[in-house]
């Protein structure tokens, strides 16, 4: 039986686990009586054991290998972001050119984020060791680093909570689960969200042991996830209330912690956005105006208000939604507060219409929680021991597929356009594809002429507004004959998804003499306007 406990302190020792005070295991869900346990459990007990005397250094040096070899195994496009919100801005900060979306004229991001890249990136060019393949490699390494940071607050997180044995169930839940392997080392504010978010946690005093001095620490750790992205205060609103409603010294933490951090989180954001926006500005009022107030994410796909129950945190789960419901239904009263964590943050982010996967990247950590207790439960019989196997090996199948095959073609046609433009000449490039579809001057790291079909949204309301994608598709071959001509000829280099070039533009491209010279696969479920590969076209220099 599970109890919990506002203060959990559990001790290990050689010969079995101590409960002090009242801890979130009962006697009979600890691992002190061995000879009752299946042999598996017996080895969890050691390994946990020894996992305590390496130490933090030497498990966090395990994780970020961990990590590192989990950046190298993930080849694949997952969204725009990770690019076009983080390295790319990084690029143009420190290489002076690229390219910088409409959000940046907007001035609804904030440079925070990026700035973590462009410094990788000015330590890069400083040593003269800014090759395109470290430009490439080195951010996903980075971010990894990032990433086993979190890791291991989110062990200490549920050691906190739990036991030894347990938090390593929860951190091997964690580690297993395949969303998280597959962003875990992609260069996404949601993925620093969920970082900071895993650490805060590890921190929070009223769940934890931590001492009282450290409620400034998570505090801190908070405001920084806030300036990232501002979504982070949707988790941690309550939270922070709640915190507030045991603290016997309401007006103390309010007037010696809470007020001046806030301030102090929002000083360094106008510090950091005043030196590359060249005026002050407030991204974060901003950003809430964007998506709250006129709600113009929709112009990027509305979804139905259930989706994040129906698909979007099923999916996140993968496997391990077999675990989450396994413990809700055994332990769900004894992690209420967590379950109603989970519940607000879903609801907030069902009201609005824009949806994605990522956003709910920060309650992942939360989930381990719930998905490790289930992996204990069903440590107790064979059976249930392999049917555990069999979830966490799907999960990791599932990691390596998306990782490594699923939508690759969109990274790895970057690599031929790479070498075009490294082997001289004249080169010019246009992406006929649906906006932000690959990455951009982050990959190629050379100033060649670069042209995609934009989409920003209808920022001045106009009645009939459509956007350059969208024309585009509506009439590709007479898009094409209208913005090229004898005087304005095309680009040397065309590159679309083999849906656009079989069923529309033939003709444009026999009459500029544009040749297939390149083909990489892309996906094995095309869909829309993705095709199934990505193909460059590439044209003779004297046309007939």
């Amino acid at each position: 039986m599970l109890r919990m406990s506002k203060r959990t302190s559990i001790h290990a020792k050689n010969d079995g686990m101590q409960i002090k005070s009242e801890g979130l295991l009962h006697r009979d869900d600890s691992l002190e009586d061995q000879s009752e346990m299946p042999a598996n459990a017996t080895l969890l007990w050691d390994v946990s054991n020894r996992l305590q005397r390496l130490g933090w250094k030497r498990i966090l040096l395990m994780l970020v290998v961990f990590r590192c070899i989990n950046a190298l195994l993930v080849q694949t496009w997952f969204v725009p972001d990770e690019y076009w919100q983080a390295v790319e801005v990084a690029h143009k900060m420190v290489f002076k050119y690229g390219y910088l979306t409409w959000e940046w004229d907007a001035g609804i991001r904030g440079y925070l984020h990026p700035l973590l890249f462009a410094i990788l990136f000015k330590i890069l060019q400083l040593l003269h060791l800014d090759f395109p393949l470290l430009l490439i490699h080195s951010p996903h390494i980075l971010q990894g680093v990032f990433s086993a940071v979190g890791d291991l607050h989110i062990y200490l997180f549920a050691r906190n909570l739990t036991s030894p044995s347990i938090a390593l169930l929860i951190l091997i839940s964690h580690l297993s689960n395949w969303f998280v392997l597959f962003t875990a080392t992609r260069t996404l504010a949601n993925t620093m969200e969920m970082i900071l978010t895993s650490v805060a946690l590890s921190c929070y005093p009223t769940t934890s042991a931590c001492q009282q001095q450290h409620r400034a620490v998570y505090l801190v750790i908070v405001g920084l996830a806030c300036i990232i992205r501002p979504t982070a205060g949707i988790v941690w609103l309550p939270l922070v209330l709640w915190h507030l409603a045991v603290e016997s010294h309401k007006l103390k933490f309010i007037f010696t912690y809470l007020a001046p951090i806030c301030f102090c989180s929002l000083l360094l954001s106008l510090a950091v956005d005043r030196l590359f926006y060249g005026k002050w500005i407030i991204v974060q009022l901003n950003f809430l105006k964007f998506n709250l107030l006129h709600d113009m994410a929709d112009f990027y796909g509305a979804h139905p208000w259930h989706w994040y129950i129906t698909q979007g945190f099923p999916v996140l789960l993968g496997p391990q939604l077999v675990l989450f419901v396994i413990s809700v239904v055994y332990h769900g009263k004894q992690l209420k507060h967590w379950l109603c964590l989970i519940f607000w943050t879903i609801t907030v982010y069902s009201i609005l219409g824009h949806k994605e996967f990522r956003f709910l990247m920060s309650l992942l950590p939360i989930a381990a929680l719930f998905n490790g207790l289930a992996m204990l439960k069903m440590l107790r019989t064979k059976l249930s021991t392999a049917l555990l196997s069999l979830l966490l090996t799907t999960s990791i199948i599932m990691a390596l597929y998306t990782g490594l095959v699923h939508q690759r073609g969109a990274i790895h046609v970057m690599e031929y356009l790479r070498w075009v433009a490294a082997s001289g000449g004249t080169a010019s490039v246009m992406f006929l594809m649906p906006c932000h579809s690959t990455p951009y001057y982050s990959y190629i790291h050379t100033n060649i002429t670069m042209r995609f079909l934009e989409c920003p949204p209808d920022l001045h309301r106009k009645a009939e507004y459509v956007d350059v994608a969208d024309v585009f598709y509506r009439n590709p071959k007479e898009w094409l004959d209208k913005e090229f001509n004898l005087t304005n000829k095309p680009p040397t280099h065309l590159v679309m998804y083999d849906r656009l070039a079989n069923q529309s533009i033939e003709e444009f491209l026999q009459f500029w003499e544009f040749k297939k010279c390149h083909d990489v696969f892309h996906s094995h479920f095309p869909d829309g306007r993705v095709g199934t590969h990505v193909l460059v076209f590439c044209r003779n220099e004297v046309v007939s």
